[in-house]
């Protein structure tokens, strides 16, 4: 299913405090992060994260308005050369896709806006959950190493499986909504935007039109404007619309 929930990558603020400790605090959350930690260790690291550290660390929400769901962060690794992606969700926001969401908001900033070639990713090799999202968005595992006391496995990406994936991905959704419609009636681009990122889409209408075209050009749909069927081959400007031949 390429529908996914809406979910922005937003500010930490003082009001998260309280579920910003309930993530450091729960050792069911933190089972796979050396276990909860003690309440002043936890507001220690907590005042680090809204007033010290200086990386990317990122409040994930429904909206701009809304409770903390849990955080995301793009740091350097412990080995000094790569930059890490991790992430934790609060109870409530587990098992909706919010991970999913966020982890492509996050490296479509590490590879769009930061330009950074690769991104790794450390996890338990006990966390199947966590392999099986890694694994899902395109991670490759690369090796394993005991750290905290335990097996950990570290998986990498680079932008080139990223936007392949993510192209893929904009690829099955433009078919899926024209096939939705009956015969002969058209989807605007616009409307594939709002599926994949509800909160932004107008960021990506650039990117569904490319892909369009590739689509057209492969006759897996047609592009159409004001009714007639364009050449992709040809530069298509202004408004158009994609229907399955």
């Amino acid at each position: 299913m390429f529908r996914e929930p809406a979910v922005i990558l937003d500010v930490l603020r003082e009001t998260d405090r309280d579920r910003l400790v309930e993530i450091h605090t729960d050792s069911t959350l933190r089972r796979f992060l050396g276990g909860g930690l003690p309440l002043d260790q936890a507001n220690s690291r907590i005042d680090a994260l809204l007033h010290v550290t200086p990386k990317l660390n990122w409040a994930l929400r429904a909206n701009a308005a809304g409770e903390l769901l849990g955080i995301i962060s793009l740091d350097q690794h412990h080995d000094g050369v790569d930059a890490e992606v991790s992430y934790v969700l609060l109870r409530v926001a587990q098992g909706r896709g919010i991970a999913t969401a966020a982890l492509r908001s996050a490296l479509r900033h590490a590879f769009s806006t930061m330009n950074l070639h690769r991104v790794i990713a450390e996890t338990q090799s006990a966390n199947e959950k966590s392999i099986a999202l890694l694994t899902r968005l395109g991670f490759s595992p690369e090796r394993q190493l005991i750290r905290f006391g335990a097996q950990q496995t570290i998986f990498s990406i680079n932008a080139e499986t990223f936007f392949k994936l993510e192209n893929s991905r904009i690829g099955l959704a433009i078919v899926a909504l024209c096939r939705a419609r009956s015969d002969g009636v058209t989807i605007c681009p616009s409307e594939v935007a709002r599926a994949l990122w509800p909160d932004d889409w107008r960021a990506h209408m650039k990117d569904v039109r490319a892909v369009g075209v590739e689509l057209a050009k492969a006759n897996d749909i047609e592009i159409t404007q004001r009714g007639i069927v364009r050449d992709p081959n040809d530069e298509i400007r202004g408004a158009i619309r994609y229907r399955v031949k």
